[in-house]
């Protein structure tokens, strides 16, 4: 009954791959690990993943969206916090992982502590957002002074 439609590629093929569980669980897990290696929204130490961010990273310098001057004034900024003593060190760690949110959860502070690399990345992150939070809010800080002036 399903040779013939078999030979042709007919829906009977589906049929009978889908009647068998071990097939069905062999496309679906495929199909996952697929997706997981693709997707930007995997782990971040899946292949894809890093792949999609240095595309997005290299597509900001084209367009202009990364001012180098903020970053390199953000690199000073992180290596002037490597040198502050350690209790406060840990609470900025702390403070820029959870503010990462679900991407760094799997992050532990005392793993960036110990790694110099990991530490001087996680130090620039802090000293970008603060930045990004200083120039966000200058705009309402202007119109506040401009509010306050009497007519």
């Amino acid at each position: 009954m399903y040779l013939p439609s078999m030979l042709f590629g007919g829906s009977s093929l589906i049929h009978l791959f889908a009647s068998n569980p071990r097939v069905v669980l062999l496309f679906g897990v495929g199909t996952l690990m697929t997706t997981l290696l693709q997707s930007p929204f995997a782990r971040p130490d899946v292949i894809g993943t890093a792949a999609y961010i240095e595309q997005l990273e290299h597509n900001a310098r084209v367009e202009g969206a990364i001012d180098p001057a903020v970053v390199e004034r953000a690199q000073r900024a992180a290596r002037a916090l490597a040198l502050t003593p350690t209790p406060r060190l840990t609470a900025i760690v702390e403070e820029t992982l959870r503010a990462c949110g679900s991407a760094c959860n799997t992050i532990d502070t005392a793993a960036v502590l110990q790694k110099p690399t990991m530490l001087q990345d996680v130090l620039l992150l802090h000293t970008l957002n603060e930045a990004k939070h200083r120039r966000d809010l200058a705009p309402m800080t202007v119109a506040a002074k401009t509010a306050d002036v009497p007519r």
